[in-house]
């Protein structure tokens, strides 16, 4: 990441998000019901996906079918190697019957002792928690 997107990210506060990204976000999912080939109610993966490209940061979106549950993966990895965070949605994900979000990385410690994931995420609280996350790592 370079120092100008550093400066940008210490700028980015989800609260000026809220209201116009998801607007704009959900302009876009028509597009990626196509690309993806969407299943059937989820759509905060894709308001998600759709704020990290608008705040330019790094991720990989991807359909994901492990033992026979279908689900997309949003992953960010960290500037030291391997995986900083992952975000799901689709069969079998906490949340995904009220199309939010599960989250691991970026938990508490009070989370971590109750598990490694934290579901039932709106797109405006998961990335609320990346931006949190990448400004710990990159120490801002």
């Amino acid at each position: 990441m370079s120092e100008e997107e550093l400066k940008r990210l210490k700028q980015i506060e989800c609260s000026n998000w809220e209201v116009n990204i998801v607007d704009k976000a959900v302009a876009v999912i028509n597009k990626y019901q196509k690309k993806y080939k969407i299943l059937d109610n989820y759509n905060e993966i894709f308001k998600l996906d759709f704020m990290l490209t608008k705040a330019n940061i790094d991720h990989c979106f991807r359909t994901r079918d492990v033992a026979n549950n279908k689900f997309y993966q949003i992953t960010i990895n960290s500037i030291f190697g391997g995986r900083l965070i992952s975000v799901i949605e689709g069969d079998g994900t906490y949340g995904a019957n009220q199309d939010l979000l599960e989250i691991m990385g970026c938990l508490t410690l009070d989370e971590l002792k109750e598990d490694t994931v934290k579901g039932y995420l709106t797109a405006e609280e998961a990335f609320e928690r990346i931006i949190s996350e990448i400004k710990k790592e990159h120490k801002i």
